[in-house]
């Protein structure tokens, strides 16, 4: 019944007013019979609801049979659209305070989603997404209450559990909760395939919609426990089922694809389980492909054995559609495996995975398809022998001997006699890798039946004259904590300390050995040391570890981590200065850093500059003559202390012994400042997305002036002194005015380390005119300028040039 919004609002006055409960019934059976699909009539809806519940909790109407009418307040609240009265009685549950009035609300929230009130509600939301709607406001309206819709019974679970804390039941649990989601989609399926079989319109989009965000949310296992087992049941030859599950998956969002797939192939029983689930949406859908051949083989490997039976098994399917993908995918993962860069950088663990499902994709490929690859997996394969063998760790040269082994029998390369290393057949990764070169490999997978999961609700007691729910639970399982059985710690073992590196390969292994905390922690602590008493460093190895300490990030807590990596920075930047320091200012205008990473590159470098540049000190083998005792001699024997003290009060000394001048050491960093700073200056202006020293990165570009400044400084005596003091005038001389006065502060610090630095004869000879500029410049800012700090600097800066001019 279509009515205008006045008559709405007539008819709730008249349901307010209303003091006999024969009228109260016949207004809101009128009520309950309005369109609340229409925008108006349904934000007046909560306010009908409201005045019920108000009215029967007050004591004016009570929750049984009323005279005149044979329906009672409950059925009338349940003649509404379910939909709205279930996303109003959670809201207003959420904000009840603790009384009656939040008891019946909680048992009303319970007859919907535990009864088959909840099937009802699902279907006719299902039905209004296939319905074409008149106009595009409605069309607005209702992708709008979709929204909310799935927001609030979502989070049921949460805003329920903070609502009633210890009062809460066990049926609004995540697991309970989502587990009967599941139920409700399977029967909604089961009625769905009677339309398939009669060729109706089946509209599952708004089912499919509720499973995948469920998923996205963390919620996959209960949402889909019914769903898997109902469909492990099926007869392999019903396609109407097929095709029912083809059309819910097809219709979810390519954005919920991710963690759906992820729990689907570590769930699945078998390949034909998935195909059966699956169908052939790898190839209707780029983005199930791109995760599928992409994401899950290459990006993610936190996978279990079942996850790669399943998927390879997919795609290898008795269906020849998709085993174009399994060859794809053969080529790509023997490519990456045989890769030297990826065997060094990426993680063991990463590297043992794609290991895995190299050799079971080769166990799934034929003869045929073998064959017609066969120049390319030669290619690719020994060059990854080769490579694994060349590698320094050890558990990366088991890996590629086992996999060598296998993919030999299996490829019938022709390299003459069998293909045999020598490593024990006890080891866990042997056993690991061979189980996936097997004929016949059942499925570790555990099939529940859904028969079983039907009872999953059978607890959950409705009574209909009361409303009350109760779940009936074997309160004789609630045992002490005295009978919990002792747990077996006999297996368990001291975890002994990883010993300190010596060498600097070590040191390299440690570190891009992250899962190993405790070698990774070590291995930082000692790179310093071991960087600095290592005579000769090779370039590659240095430009390795730089690049390794510069990318690598702290996997657990480790207290001075920032500390350790930056030494071992320095130390490698100062063993081997001319190259590291030029890699790093390279790098420093790279796109792949953030700003963190940026900052300390150039705090490597400044403080790499005054260590070289800091004269090496020599151990003097003796500083004079007389050698005073230890205080303890002088107690023991005073005697003797008194004895010497005469004795030198009455000798004349007519020479004393000579002390040797300090000796002067050449600047060490005279010879390569240069690499530490004109690569700086030479991308300053470069355009990149993630560093614009010209605009919002202030901050860097102040830490940049002020490594320039350092450097400089550190230059002093040296023969590029001048050119150097030329280039970082003309580089800060656009900043002089800048608004950011940590800028300014800067660059009149770089002004005061040029005048210090570099000698009078650079000033007064080459540079007299710009001296009387810069000279009317600091004048201003020390008269002029908000900050004291600049103030400050500038004073300084001026005296320096009085001292000049004197």
């Amino acid at each position: 019944m279509n009515l205008l919004s006045s008559e709405v609002e007539l008819l709730i006055c008249k349901l307010q007013n209303s003091e006999s409960p024969f009228d109260f019934t016949q207004i809101l059976i009128e009520v309950s019979q309005c369109d609340y699909s229409l925008p108006f009539n349904c934000l007046s809806l909560p306010k009908i609801l409201n005045i019920v519940i108000e009215k029967c909790l007050l004591g004016q109407h009570v929750f049984n049979q009323y005279q005149g009418t044979n329906q009672s307040i409950t059925k009338l609240i349940f003649g509404f659209s379910l939909d709205h009265v279930l996303i109003y009685l959670i809201n207003s549950l959420v904000s009840a305070p603790p009384s009656f009035r939040r008891q019946q609300l909680k048992a009303f929230i319970k007859e919907i989603l535990f009864t088959d009130k909840i099937i009802q509600m699902v279907t006719a939301i299902s039905n209004k997404y296939n319905l074409s709607l008149n106009s595009k406001q409605e069309e607005i309206f209702l992708n709008k209450f979709c929204e909310n819709f799935l927001s609030v019974t979502l989070s049921l679970p949460d805003r329920i559990a903070n609502c009633l804390k210890t009062e809460n039941e066990r049926c609004f649990g995540t697991e309970v909760y989502f587990s009967r989601w599941s139920w409700c989609a399977v029967k909604i399926l089961q009625l769905k395939h009677q339309h398939v079989k009669t060729s109706e319109s089946v509209p599952l989009k708004f089912l499919a919609y509720f499973i995948s965000k469920s998923c996205f949310l963390g919620h996959s296992k209960f949402i889909m426990s019914s769903i898997l087992s109902h469909s492990r049941s099926l007869p392999q030859g019903d396609y109407f089922w097929k095709t029912l599950y083809w059309n819910l998956i097809f219709l979810m969002e390519d954005f919920y694809y991710e963690k759906l797939f992820r729990h689907l192939f570590i769930s699945f029983s078998n390949s034909w389980h998935a195909s059966t689930m699956l169908g052939d949406i790898v190839l209707k859908k780029n983005a199930c492909k791109q995760l599928i051949c992409n994401r899950f083989l290459f990006v993610e490997y936190q996978f279990n054995d079942n996850f790669i039976f399943n998927l390879f098994g997919y795609l290898a399917g008795p269906e020849s559609s998709r085993r174009h993908l399994l060859k794809e995918a053969l080529e790509s993962l023997l490519q990456n495996w045989s890769d030297q860069t990826l065997i060094i950088f990426q993680p063991f663990e990463q590297h043992l995975y794609i290991s895995k499902c190299l050799i079971y994709v080769v166990h799934l490929t034929s003869v045929e398809e073998l064959k017609s690859c066969a120049s390319s997996i030669q290619q690719h394969f020994f060059s990854g022998i080769s490579n694994h063998l060349n590698c320094n760790s050890s558990r990366l040269k088991l890996v590629g001997m086992i996999t060598g082994e296998i993919l030999v029998n299996k490829l019938n390369l022709n390299v003459g006699e069998a293909l045999k290393f020598d490593y024990s057949k006890s080891e866990t990764i042997y056993i690991e890798l061979t189980k996936f070169s097997q004929t016949e490999i059942e499925s570790q997978h555990s099939e529940d039946s859904y028969d079983d999961l039907d009872n999953m609700f059978a607890d959950i007691v409705i009574s209909n004259n009361s409303h009350d729910i109760t779940i009936e639970s074997d309160i004789s399982s609630l045992d002490s904590d005295d009978d919990l059985p002792l747990y077996d710690m006999s297996s368990d073992t001291t975890i002994e300390k990883w010993p300190s590196p010596k060498y600097v390969v070590d040191v390299i292994d440690g570190i891009l050995d992250s899962k190993n905390h405790q070698r990774f922690e070590v291995a930082l602590r000692a790179c310093a040391d071991v960087v600095r008493n290592n005579a000769n460093i090779q370039k590659e190895t240095a430009i390795q570890l730089s690049r390794l300490l510069i990318c690598t990030e702290q996997q657990a807590y480790m207290e001075d981590f920032d500390q350790c990596k930056t030494d071992a920075l320095i130390a490698v930047c100062v063993k081997n200065p001319v190259l590291v320091s030029e890699y790093l200012a390279q790098e420093f205008y790279e796109i792949n850093y953030n700003i963190r990473q940026r900052l300390q590159m150039l705090h490597v470098l400044c403080e790499a500059a005054q260590e070289l540049s800091t004269p090496l000190q020599k151990d003097s083998t003796a500083s004079s003559l007389i050698v005073e005792p230890p205080s303890t001699i002088l107690q023991e024997d005073d005697w003797k202390s008194i004895v010497a003290k005469r004795i030198k009060s009455n000798t004349r000394i007519i020479h004393k012994q000579r002390t040797l001048p300090n000796v002067s050491s050449p600047n060490q960093f005279a010879s390569c400042c240069g690499m530490f700073f004109f690569p700086l200056l030479l991308n300053y202006d470069k355009q990149i997305r993630t560093l614009q020293l010209l605009g919002r990165d202030t901050m860097v570009l102040g830490r940049l002036i002020y490594t320039l400044s350092v450097v400089v400084h550190s230059a002093r005596g040296a023969p590029i002194i001048c050119k150097l003091s030329s280039a970082l005038l003309e580089f800060i001389g656009q900043f002089r005015f800048h608004e950011d006065p940590i800028i300014r502060c800067v660059v009149l610090f770089a002004y005061r380390i040029t005048l210090t630095s570099c000698p009078s004869f650079f000033w007064i000879e080459d540079h007299i005119m710009f001296l009387s500029e810069l000279k009317e410049y600091l004048f201003a800012i020390f008269t002029n300028d908000p900050h004291e700090e600049c103030r400050t600097i500038s004073r300084d800066c001026l005296a320096l040039i009085k001292s000049l001019n004197d």
